[in-house]
């Protein structure tokens, strides 16, 4: 079930988001990028969460905000950038675009919390196959490996306000919340991904996920795909899927907060 939340919420835990994010861009602003293996790690502790748009679950979860990416599709290619513009988009700096990953796991479903910080939100998508054509998320799953990309997933919430969930490559069955808070200038996503949407019968503890998130920002000045953020965002774009640009996920008791995470 595809649970559809366009309007403006505010939780206890959008405060508590937007004073993480102020804090998490006024660092990445003062230091020299720098990109490590443990910034490309993340260990999801488990817990249920309900796919309802409201954040405040994942208040006590590490998230990673602002991790650097090379803007080339090879291991070694291009320049660290926080944020990769495309076609004829504009950045800002942090505060124009600026995603947060967060993961989490029960014994049915692997999780995806994502806050988007963006002045704008836009996505004209008109179908599924349009949800990564403005503001959306490209969920890109590889083998252990690094071979072979083996899920495609999109998510977007567009301008007319549908959900929109597109199984690019996989069995289906994801369900999506999107909140956009105007006010707050930010765009939350909650993802459930069942165990069987990755030909799983079951998660457990000690079992390893490699997944890339690009995060595809558009404006309404630049409508479209103009630019990414995200956790190995170049897993899904530039010349088709880099199953080796994946992060590795790896699903424990706890939340463990490994190098370049940042709790709320």
């Amino acid at each position: 079930m595809i649970k559809q939340l366009i309007e403006a919420r505010r939780y206890i835990a959008a405060g508590l988001m937007g004073a993480f994010m102020i804090v998490g861009l006024a660092s990445v602003n003062a230091q020299e990028l720098t990109l490590t293996e443990e910034d490309m790690q993340y260990n999801a502790g488990e817990a249920s969460i309900d796919i309802d748009g409201d954040m405040s679950e994942w208040s006590n979860f590490p998230f990673k905000t602002a991790i650097p990416f090379q803007t080339g599709p090879g291991i070694g290619d291009g320049e660290l950038v926080l944020f990769q513009t495309w076609s004829d988009g504009v950045w800002d700096g942090p505060e124009d675009h600026t995603s947060a990953v967060s993961f989490a796991w029960d014994v049915d479903n692997l999780y995806i919390g994502v806050v988007v910080t963006d002045d704008s939100h836009q996505n004209g998508g008109g179908s599924p196959a349009q949800a990564w054509d403005g503001d959306g998320i490209q969920a890109v799953f590889a083998d252990l490996d690094m071979t072979v990309d083996t899920f495609l997933y999109n998510f977007a919430l567009n301008d007319s306000g549908d959900l929109l969930v597109h199984n690019e490559k996989g069995p289906g069955g994801a369900e999506l919340a999107v909140v956009r808070d105007d006010d707050a200038g930010t765009t939350s996503y909650e993802i459930l991904l069942p165990a069987a949407s990755l030909e799983e019968e079951a998660f457990e503890a000690g079992m390893q996920v490699r997944v890339g998130l690009c995060v595809n920002d558009g404006d309404e000045d630049t409508p479209g795909q103009k630019g990414w953020s995200g956790w190995g965002p170049h897993a899904a774009v530039t010349g088709g899927k880099h199953p080796t640009r994946t992060g590795l996920v790896t699903l424990t008791a706890k939340h463990d907060a490994v190098g370049g995470s940042t709790l709320l």
